[in-house]
């Protein structure tokens, strides 16, 4: 349902800016023209790669995906930040990777040996 509706929206905003530069308006809408265009090619992509993305944001945890989201809204809003931001996304991000690293490896519950006394 969801890999659907991916690819509707992205055939719509495919055909919306197709629509747009056919018609000989894309010097009137160009800020339209290249969302739409934008929009449609991330989607198509989103579409072609989703099951891939779907695990790799299943395997990721909600802290990790919060300081990305967090982190794309402090560069869109002041651009320079990124200089502050990127550093601090990649050492969250190696801490992460190291701690799942250095994570002990599950052992399987055995009974200890019985040990008589002598």
């Amino acid at each position: 349902m969801r890999r659907t509706l991916l690819g509707i929206l992205a055939l719509s905003f495919l055909s919306v800016a197709g629509g747009i530069f056919l018609r000989g308006s894309a010097s009137d809408y160009t800020l339209v023209l290249s969302v739409c265009l934008r929009m449609g090619l991330v989607l198509g992509a989103l579409w072609l790669a989703f099951d891939q993305v779907h695990d790799m944001i299943r395997r990721t945890p909600p802290w990790v995906m919060g300081g990305i989201a967090l982190g794309m809204i402090v560069v869109v809003v002041r651009p320079r930040a990124i200089l502050a931001v990127a550093p601090l996304l990649a050492g969250a991000a190696a801490l992460h990777w190291l701690g799942q690293l250095l994570k002990p490896t599950p052992t399987s519950k055995k009974k200890p040996p019985n040990r008589r006394s002598s």
